[in-house]
């Protein structure tokens, strides 16, 4: 069967690649990654921390019955079991092996004649491989933060570029037959998400944009509930029949999370379907809540670029839709604020939570009858990093642009001031201090009640 996939996508050929390097290093664990490669299941961890210091008494008894501990051997090998379990888990579950050990000697020797060094020497090994596990497992949890972070951000740029260019390739073409171009069919979506959030309304402007685009006439969006198709019209185009859920085509679409359409399916008689196309609703976060059917399309329109352009359309709703939903509380204090700034806003700010990544925002602030502190302003919104969201704020007595800057600290941030120092003297001949803006940051960290955005905010309102 062929697929319409997203470079990204599960389906596309860079996916295939990875789950194929990823099974062949599986493949090739030795055995140190066994022993150092924790369970994530509470009760198999307990059994592990309770079962192996007894297993390594129980392999010493048959080895050496009269020295099962090797207290007279080179080197006290029944230390082994504890020692993995901190380089497994930490200290804790280690210290938690030395106590089954102290209790096995004190069973069979009594508590006269305490090895002190024997044990001593035990526990500071365990407390230093435990203390060496702690660290690195602290750490290995702070990258996958971030690399989660930047895969779901690289996934959704991926959308947006080739949302662009697929809007720049049919712009000449298109403008006469539809009414509506690709832009401005982002900027309803966005408008009417961001005014009714998730309501009937932002569904049925998701139709029309689709409608006029990509001359869909008959269609149905229904809602998806935990990977399970429901009976439950999100809205629909024209005046279609009941969706059969249990459709083969619907089937299809929904397994893979990927655009299905009847041409797929001519060679099939097994997977015959009554529908012309179906698409998943799936945010960047993965996440399944909606599905597009349609009933009726234009032959000449079951083109892969009408297709790829019904996958982005979908794709870039549904992430609206999401941000939406994440950044009502913003929205509700701060209603000028822009969509995307609020949701990487919002992302940062859990990032910092869970992983204790900081990330930083840059307010220049000046007051709006300096003409000239605004335009540099205006210039400077053009010249953000791609990885970098900014915002520039206007009201009657201050302007100013705040600039997020994701996993950044305050050294990034006076990095970015000495640039756009330097930018300003070259091209205005003076320092950015010297034209009238004031420049403020704004850690975004796990400190308790700290809000960098509401702290910006009131600076604007201060006198």
């Amino acid at each position: 069967m062929t697929q319409l996939h997203l470079p990204g996508s599960p389906g596309s050929d860079h996916s295939k690649t990875e789950r194929q390097s990823q099974h062949d290093e599986a493949a090739g664990w030795s055995l140190s990654d066994s022993l150092t490669s924790p369970i994530r299941h509470r009760w198999a961890v307990a059994g592990e921390i309770a079962l192996l210091p007894v297993i390594g008494l129980l392999i010493g008894y048959l080895i050496n019955p009269e020295d099962f501990l090797f207290m007279e051997s080179q080197y006290p090998w029944i230390w082994l079991a504890p020692s993995i379990l901190a380089l497994r888990y930490g200290p804790m579950p280690g210290l938690a092996g030395c106590v089954t050990i102290l209790v096995a000697w004190a069973a069979t020797h009594g508590v006269e004649s305490f090895p002190k060094i024997y044990f001593m020497g035990g526990l500071i090994q365990i407390m230093l491989i435990g203390e060496f596990s702690s660290l690195w497992i602290n750490k290995n949890r702070r990258t996958d933060a971030m690399h989660e972070y930047l895969s779901e951000r690289f996934q959704a740029l991926t959308h947006q570029h080739y949302l662009l260019r697929l809007s720049h390739d049919r712009l000449e073409q298109d403008l006469i037959a539809k009414p509506m171009a690709m832009r401005d069919a982002i900027a309803a979506m966005q408008h009417d998400i961001s005014v009714s959030g998730n309501s009937q309304e932002s569904a049925n402007t998701l139709l029309r944009v689709l409608a006029q685009y990509c001359q869909i006439e008959e269609a149905t969006l229904l809602a998806v509930d935990d990977d399970e198709m429901t009976d439950r019209v999100i809205a629909k185009l024209g005046t279609p029949e009941p969706v059969n859920t249990r459709d083969p085509l619907i089937r299809l679409s929904l397994d893979n999370r990927n655009l299905m359409h009847a041409g797929e399916t001519l060679h099939d008689t097994a997977l015959k379907s009554q529908y012309l196309v179906a698409a998943p609703l799936v945010n960047v976060t993965g996440t399944c809540f909606g599905m597009l059917v349609v009933k009726r399309m234009p032959f000449v329109s079951m083109r892969d670029d009408i297709l790829l352009a019904i996958t982005l359309l979908l794709a870039y709703y549904a992430d609206t839709l999401s941000s939406a939903a994440v950044c009502a509380d913003v929205i509700a204090k701060t209603p000028s604020c822009p969509l995307p700034f609020a949701f990487q806003t919002k992302r940062m700010e859990h990032l910092a939570n869970v992983s204790h990544v900081r990330s930083v925002l840059v307010l220049l602030l000046t007051d709006s009858g300096n003409q000239t502190a605004c335009d540099i302003l205006i210039a400077l919104k053009k010249q953000k990093r791609t990885v970098d969201e900014n915002w520039l704020h206007e009201t009657e007595q201050k302007t100013g642009l705040l600039t997020l800057m994701p996993l950044s600290g305050r050294a990034a941030a006076e990095g970015y001031l000495n640039r756009i120092n330097l930018w300003t003297t070259e091209k205005y001949d003076t320092p950015i201090a010297a034209s009238g803006i004031s420049c403020h940051f704004f850690e975004i960290d796990n400190r308790p009640n700290s809000n960098a955005l509401q702290e910006a905010m009131d600076l604007f309102r201060a006198d």
